[in-house]
């Protein structure tokens, strides 16, 4: 991708933060070598988006998809400004409404005429931009949980492509907005990149709103003394960010089923699916900004790859988070 020959790979590209995973990844296997000379050429990428005002095209010349990209690396290595400043442009064009269609839509209106059935340009409901920039927001808010705002937004842009799908699985580009049609595209087009930025940033976000008080975003919480409770409903049930405790904590196996916490311990419930593949164990890891050290201190919990590794039962397993 940073090959000389590639000219656009001075943008930032959708999809980008799968390159993130993956030096996170190389250092966890203990890669150094490769993750320093991936780390090496984003930097030069993160730096030149630094010096300019605008970073964001891509290889269309009237098309701004790098928000993504943008954000990630410089964000990574740094440059808070360009990072602020991103964050600040997809919130130009992605709203909090309370309708369905617009709440997160990111303003989209030409990839009809190249991944669309019907073509012509329009104003595109949930096009690909909702799920991908929606990790920008998520990201923000999760470095600031008393934004509230940041999560409204991304998570509903993160939750929307599972509205492109319809009963019999099929995933439709986008919807058409225009009143003479009122509904979903015919093809799938390029639906995967909004699918693949609901992967890589979907979870369950617990917010403390200053209007509406504690929220769960994704899951349905309850509240028990100083105890809270979170069953989860969105459409990943491996990620879960806790803002009042500013942890954000992911699993490589199974499913959250429920998860509660006080302020000074975090208690996963993990299934594993009844007809699919069962693993052996699952590894979480744990992204802490509070000044806690967190840590799994279930019994038999082991450290492994840059997190703790601890073996599913009959029933799963449950997994408790404090400090260590």
């Amino acid at each position: 991708m940073t090959d000389s020959e590639i000219w656009y790979n001075d943008m930032g590209l959708m999809g980008e933060t799968v390159f993130g995973f993956i030096l996170q990844d190389l250092f966890r296997e203990g890669e150094t070598r490769k993750a320093e000379q991936l780390e090496a050429r984003m930097r030069e990428r993160a730096q030149l988006w630094d010096s300019q005002d605008v970073p964001y095209g891509s290889e269309m010349a009237w098309d701004s998809t790098g928000q993504e990209g943008v954000y990630y690396w410089t964000k990574h290595f740094g440059f808070d400004g360009s990072a602020a400043q991103t964050v600040d442009s997809v919130l130009g064009y992605m709203p909090t409404v309370p309708h369905w269609g617009w709440n997160g839509c990111a303003r989209r209106y030409w990839d009809f005429i190249y991944g669309g059935k019907l073509r012509r340009i329009e104003r595109q409901i949930h096009h690909y931009g909702s799920g991908l920039n929606a990790q920008v927001l998520l990201a923000a808010f999760r470095d600031d949980p008393s934004d509230s705002y940041l999560v409204r937004v991304g998570y509903a842009g993160s939750s929307a492509p599972v509205s492109n799908i319809n009963q019999d699985g099929f995933p439709s580009v986008a919807y058409h907005a225009w009143p003479d049609t009122q509904k979903w595209d015919g093809i799938t087009g390029d639906y995967g990149g909004g699918f693949l930025g609901m992967a890589l940033s979907g979870g369950v976000y617990v917010a403390d709103d200053s209007e509406v008080g504690l929220v769960a975003y994704g899951g349905i919480l309850s509240r028990q003394a100083s105890s809270v409770t979170v069953q989860p409903k969105d459409a990943v049930k491996r990620r879960v960010y806790i803002g009042p405790l500013s942890i954000l904590v992911e699993i490589d196996a199974g499913m959250v089923k429920e998860f509660s916490y006080d302020g000074e311990s975090v208690t996963l419930n993990v299934k594993q699916p009844a007809d699919g593949p069962r693993a052996e164990s699952v590894i979480v890891w744990i992204d802490s900004r509070s000044e806690k050290q967190w840590g799994v201190i279930s019994n038999g919990a082991v450290e492994a790859r840059g997190g703790w590794q601890i073996g599913f039962g009959d029933d799963g397993a449950t997994i408790k988070l404090g400090s260590v």
